[in-house]
């Protein structure tokens, strides 16, 4: 990436990151707006050799982390020195991006992102000691989701590597639903246990398990989806203890089709 002689960057956040830590490996992020959020998070993985430390308001956080996708991959990243996150309490006015050499100011206008940077000693000097201080007095956030990358690595063990990959591709066509889809993690758990004719028990259990959700919540949402002719139970003996429920997809839902059809008549259905 290169910097303009007005001090103007046009690359991405994470290429901008990845370039200034080449120089140094002291940055902050501070109060960036949700598409630089999810810019990040997608573009770091748990392998990533450059760190950040992501300083964010508590509110803008929760809306970010509303969806399971990001979550979820956020609290697989937490795990590792690839990232850390504080809660900030005063919000500056604009993104930024604070090491002890320079800072830049991100704009982010329609979608595109840019960046206005400044290594003007004194100035530099001052606002990275500003956030320093108030990094050692925040609190620490750990997000409550499973992290992905367990998540992915349990439900291939527990289920198999089919049921893996339709969760992932379902999850993903929940994303491209959109903030108002009413199709979230637990329903997308059961339709995809249910295309693959999956126990009730073993789907709800699993998930209880990571932390996905309560038993409960999955019975529940089991009923909502029964109720609509999403999916179908049987009873299935067992040779000690109660029959146990087999979870099938029902009548409305498109019983050969991909997963992503699936999850598409289910948000249709279900809004």
């Amino acid at each position: 990436m290169e910097r303009a002689e007005s001090g103007l960057f046009d690359a991405g956040i994470v290429d901008t990151f990845g370039n200034v830590l080449e120089q140094t490996d002291n940055a902050f992020l501070v109060n960036p707006s949700r598409t630089v959020v999810e810019d990040v998070l997608a573009d770091l993985t748990v392998d990533s050799e450059i760190s950040v430390r992501l300083f964010v308001a508590e509110a803008a956080l929760k809306t970010v982390v509303s969806e399971f996708v990001v979550a979820s991959t956020l609290a697989d990243l937490a795990r590792t020195d690839v990232l850390s996150v504080r809660l900030l309490e005063s919000v500056p006015r604009y993104s930024l991006l604070v090491t002890d050499t320079e800072v830049v100011s991100f704009v982010d206008y329609n979608g595109d992102m840019a960046g206005l940077a400044t290594e003007a000693d004194t100035f530099v000097a001052e606002t990275y000691d500003e956030y320093e201080r108030r990094w050692a007095a925040a609190e620490r956030y750990m997000p409550q989701a499973p992290p992905i990358s367990r998540i992915r690595e349990t439900l291939e063990a527990n289920l198999s590597e089919a049921v893996m990959a339709d969760f992932d591709r379902a999850l993903a066509r929940v994303e491209d639903i959109g903030d108002r889809s009413p199709v979230g993690e637990v329903e997308v758990a059961l339709l995809v246990a249910a295309k693959h004719d999956a126990l009730l028990y073993d789907i709800s259990q699993w998930g209880e398990k990571i932390g996905l959700a309560s038993k409960a919540t999955f019975s529940r949402t089991k009923n909502s989806l029964e109720q609509t002719d999403l999916v179908e139970t049987e009873k299935v003996p067992i040779e000690i203890g109660r029959p146990r429920l087999r979870l099938s997809l029902g009548a409305e839902a498109p019983v050969d089709a991909a997963i992503e059809t699936i999850v598409r008549t289910a948000a249709d259905r279900l809004a």
